[in-house]
């Protein structure tokens, strides 16, 4: 997937700080791949396993329900729906 710096920054609003040791893990391992070195880029390209997808999909279907989306992650919420439906 590729995601803009702006929509990397956005993964903040969508990523769960609480929940289950292996949903907590599974947000580190998103973490450690939004780690990005190299902040001359505009765009990176990130590659999510199936697992990271769906708790996405999960976060995202949950805060939707909710009304707690936010606008600025709109852009990153549409590329993690298609994403999904491509992985599965």
């Amino acid at each position: 997937m590729i995601l803009s710096k702006q929509e990397i920054m956005n993964f903040e609003y969508i990523l769960p700080v609480q929940g289950s040791l292996e949903t907590l893990e599974l947000v580190q391992r998103i973490i450690t791949k939004l780690d990005i070195v190299n902040d001359s880029d505009i765009e990176h390209e990130i590659d999510f396993d199936v697992k990271e997808i769906q708790l996405l999909k999960t976060v995202i279907t949950f805060l939707d329900q909710n009304q707690r989306l936010n606008i600025k992650s709109l852009s990153l919420i549409h590329k993690i729906l298609k994403e999904q439906s491509n992985e599965l």
